[in-house]
């Protein structure tokens, strides 16, 4: 029974809810539920069938107005946009922004047909290339750079264009906040909202008071407060731009452009973000920020973390959103998050003149800093770059090397006049991604030796240092019968397209993965200090730095993973590399050079010079041993080695000579030196290595000096060692006696493998392999060289030669003549050792004086193979041999002679294949 004694049916499937809802409203006794429903709405709890109709008409208006399936514009944003009709000719001022060859946006023509991107001129305007063909039009978002009144706004069309200049092209605003709220109200019509006045009767059930609606078109829907807050209020808007700056730079406080709407103001709700908010210096700890007066909330970065001291500069503009809790900057681990570092960038004024050394600005003045994964466009050539690296310095933010997708330098000429190139910052390096390259000509490639297993392998997305051609271009090609390079250990695949030779190969694949994805540590010698823990919040973060990289590489040790060593580029001198030999790495690593080259010798970089007599100066500096001029460079773009004179009063008389008295170093140039103009040698040990076994990966180092090489690896040890353009250079031994040479790897059991390397004016050899009874030993040479080696009367001195068993690829490069002070041939190979030269030169003048030039040279029970190859032996007054087999075999296809002559003798010969 209920309360007043009427019975509920007790069937189980009741009739409707008349059978359980009842109400007594105290004086006309009971009613049905309709009439309960009638009464909530009255008091505000419901709202009618007319009202909830009306909310459906501005959902459905809601959902039409959203943006689907929208692209950004290929080519970037706008420097402006006029939301008028405009003249498309000659430069003018749109939006308070002066063009000069500019891309903007007119979306107000009189005719929409004429909307849309150009690229203003000082006649006739042009339609920008990723806006000039109806396809390119539909679902763009274009965003808008510049401007008085439309700067940082987006326009989005979703016009359909079969033919441009015909078809019309109409822009919506889509990055003002009221937009949404203004499309919803036009859509929604007036008549749906119910406006009843007066008392009014429900027939049947009850006569009221008053209206159970608001009787006018301005009503809220009741009881729905969070839905019309979400119509019309700030605190569910989704863009702000800052203005009204004030604070610190750890404690920054701003407004937004549009404060209050419906009188709301901003708060952290989750979501919001903010554009532009202008940084008044550097932070020296940890930021807050302050909106609109409201409470200082942490300023973090993407995943919540406090941001360290230098996270912020002056001139910054960063974007962050809230999370409710606190502000996080958009974009993780980017200092400039919205302003610059993100956004694509327009070069400007771009200086070729030197047409591999390319300068430029940017479109939007000059940027302070730039960041990996971040596009640049503009026209970077004039047809005449040589083929060769070329690089790019932005903003003199620091030369960065530009490469092709494939990782290969830019073909000769490729970098065309008046096209237009869009390149990607990868980190220490530039990618194009547009336009492609013109398609190669391959009728004089050497294909692929002993392919087994790489055509069925994807290669890398980029290898920036290796020289590539794509696979489709290769065919497989045997290699030479009895040379047993080890495919499984790196497939050999060689080609040459217009008289390049590549080999197919991402050096920074060939070694243990976990070192190029583990720890960075960190290197400047500019800011660092060995203090610092060396570790950064990013990659490219050198707020904590070491001074030297021997700290380097002991913080990286203590890790005890595979390590990064990350040095700024910059000149390092004397024990800062290994702290004459006493730190070596304990785990697989890679010395990695960042923003330019990294340039270490052992010996100083600036000297002071004091007058003795005559053209004669001295400085004190201990332990010399040879002594460069290095404003004087040879033929082959080295130092100029000074002559030791045997007394002061020689070094006195005779330009181009040194004299040591103790620590006193004499030098006479014939002129004063300055500070840079001479290069001491001391006897420290640079990357020398005893102890360290493991995989080891060096990229864009210039090594000068060093006792036992300017890299020597030496112990017993089963790992692959990398180099990528690198230089090993003037090696100096303390015993003058002892000469040793530029590069030299002994007892490796791997590969030794060498991208676009120079081993040159070494004491003794350039390059100079040994397995010393620890085989086996592969070696790698790609488009690497070698010159003026041998000092103070070594013998035997080599350009490039290997020993005992150890199996050689020598692939294109150029090998030289020995400095006048030793004696040998330029290449060669003796004992057990094979050896395939493909597309190398190699030439001797007998700059000795021995009396016997030698270009190739076989002894032994060696083997040797000269495809493709040439060879100069000149200047002998005895013997020119351009090719010597005094034992072994040296086979030859397709090998020229330039000058000298072929000499077997012994149990060598030469032959073909």
């Amino acid at each position: 029974m209920a309360e007043n004694g009427m019975k509920i049916d007790e069937t189980p499937v009741l009739a409707s809810a008349e059978y359980v809802i009842v109400m007594n409203d105290g004086t006309s006794g009971q009613f049905a539920v309709s009439d309960l429903g009638t009464l909530l709405a009255g008091g505000g709890v419901l709202a009618t069938v007319a009202v909830t109709d009306g909310l459906n008409v501005r959902v459905t208006s809601l959902e039409g107005t959203v943006i689907a399936g929208g692209v950004p514009t290929a080519g970037g944003p706008v420097d402006a946009v006029a939301t008028g009709n405009v003249t498309r000719s000659g430069e003018q001022t749109i939006d308070g922004v002066a063009t000069s060859a500019s891309r903007v946006l007119l979306v107000g023509q009189t005719d929409p047909a004429e909307n849309g991107i150009y690229v203003t001129a000082a006649g006739a305007w042009s339609r920008a290339t990723d806006m000039d063909s109806g396809a390119e039009v539909a679902k763009t978002y274009v965003f808008v750079e510049g401007g008085t009144a439309n700067a940082l706004k987006l326009f989005y069309t979703g016009s359909t264009v079969t033919t441009i200049d015909t078809d019309d092209i109409v822009f919506a605003e889509a990055q003002n906040g009221n937009f949404l709220l203004d499309e919803l109200n036009g859509k929604a019509e007036d008549d749906v909202v119910v406006k009843l006045t007066g008392a009014q009767s429900v027939a049947g059930v009850k006569t009221f008071v008053s209206a159970p609606v608001v009787p006018d078109a301005s009503f809220s829907v009741a009881k729905t407060t969070g839905l019309q807050t979400a119509l019309t209020d700030t605190a569910s808007r989704i863009n702000y731009i800052a203005s009204g700056f004030g604070g610190t730079a750890n404690a920054r406080t701003c407004s937004v452009a549009d404060g209050a709407v419906g009188g709301a103001p901003i708060t952290a709700t989750r979501g919001i973000t903010i554009h532009g908010i202008v940084w008044p210096g550097t932070n020296t700890g940890n930021v807050t920020l302050a909106v609109n007066g409201g409470p200082a909330l942490p300023l973090l970065d993407e995943d919540g973390n406090q941001l360290p001291p230098g996270a912020l500069v002056s001139g910054d503009r960063p974007s962050v959103f809230g999370t409710g809790s606190d502000w996080r900057l958009l974009g993780k681990g980017y200092r400039r998050t919205w302003d610059t570092r993100l956004r694509g960038q327009r070069l400007q004024t771009v200086n070729f003149t030197n047409p591999d050394a390319i300068t430029a600005t940017t479109a939007d003045g000059t940027i302070s800093a730039k960041t990996r994964m971040q596009f640049f466009s503009g026209v970077i050539g004039n047809g005449a770059n040589s083929g060769g690296p070329v690089t790019i310095d932005i903003a003199g933010l620091g030369p960065q090397r530009l490469y092709e997708p494939d990782g290969s330098d830019p073909a000769a000429g490729r970098l065309a006049a008046f096209t237009n190139f869009i390149f990607l910052d990868i980190g220490g390096s530039y990618v194009i991604v547009a336009p492609a390259p013109a398609s190669v000509d391959t009728s004089d490639q050497l294909a692929a030796l002993s392919v087994p297993r790489t055509l069925e392998e994807e290669l890398a997305p980029y290898a920036p240092p290796a020289k590539h051609i794509a696979q489709a271009m290769l065919a497989p090609l045997a290699a030479p019968a009895g040379f047993n390079w080890d495919n499984e250990l790196m497939p050999l695949v060689v080609s040459v397209v217009n008289g390049v030779y590549r080999v197919i190969a991402n050096p920074r694949e060939l070694v243990d993965p976990r070192i190029l994805t583990g720890p960075a540590i960190y290197v400047d010698i500019a800011t660092g200090s060995d203090a610092n823990s060396g570790l950064g919040a990013y990659f490219g973060d050198f707020s904590a730095a070491k001074l030297t990289m021997h700290a380097a590489v002991t913080a990286g040790n203590a890790l005890g993973v595979p390590y990064r060593v990350v040095v700024m580029a910059g000149l390092y001198a004397e024990s800062s590399f290994s702290s004459n030999g006493n730190v070596e790495p304990t785990q697989p690593v890679a010395f990695l050079a960042y923003g330019g080259r990294v340039k270490f010798r052992t010996g100083q970089w600036s000297l002071s010079w004091t007058l003795d007599e005559g053209t004669t100066y001295f400085t004190t500096l201990s332990s010399t041993n040879r002594a460069f001029r290095t404003d004087v460079l040879t033929a082959e773009g080295l130092y100029t080695e000074l002559t030791l004179a045997a007394d002061l009063a020689t070094c006195r008389a005779t330009p181009g000579t040194w004299f040591k008295d103790g620590s006193t170093v004499y030098v006479n140039l014939g002129t004063e030196p300055g500070a840079s103009d001479v290069a001491l040698i001391r006897s420290f040990h640079g990357a020398r290595f005893l102890t360290h076994t493991d995989d080891f990966y060096m990229e864009g180092f210039d090594l000068e000096g060093g006792i036992t090489g300017a890299f020597h690896a030496d112990p017993e040890a089963d790992r692959n060692i990398v180099c990528v353009d690198c230089t090993f250079r003037y090696s100096s031994p303390s015993n003058i006696a002892n000469q040793q040479d530029a590069f030299r790897v002994r007892r490796t059991n791997g590969l030794v493998a060498l991208f676009n390397c120079d081993a040159s004016g070494g004491a003794k050899d350039g390059w100079n392999f040994h397995e010393d009874s620890y085989p086996q030993m592969y070696v790698l040479a790609v488009n690497c060289t070698g010159y003026l080696n041998g000092w103070n009367g070594a013998g035997s001195c080599n350009a490039f030669t290997t020993h005992d068993g150890v199996i050689a690829a020598v692939i294109g490069g150029e090998y030289g003549s020995n400095a006048p002070d030793g004696t040998g041939t330029t290449v060669h190979c003796i004992e057990q050792t094979q050896t395939l030269i493909i597309g190398t030169y190699a030439y001797d003048d007998d700059l000795d004086g021995d009396g016997g030039a030698g270009a190739f040279k076989c002894s032994n029970d060696a083997q040797m193979w000269l495809w493709d190859t040439s060879a100069s032996a000149t200047g002998g007054s005895l013997t020119n041999y351009a090719i010597e087999a005094n034992g072994g075999t040296v086979l030859k296809r397709n090998h020229t002679n330039l000058a000298g002559t072929e000499e077997a003798s012994g149990t060598g010969s030469i032959g073909t294949f």
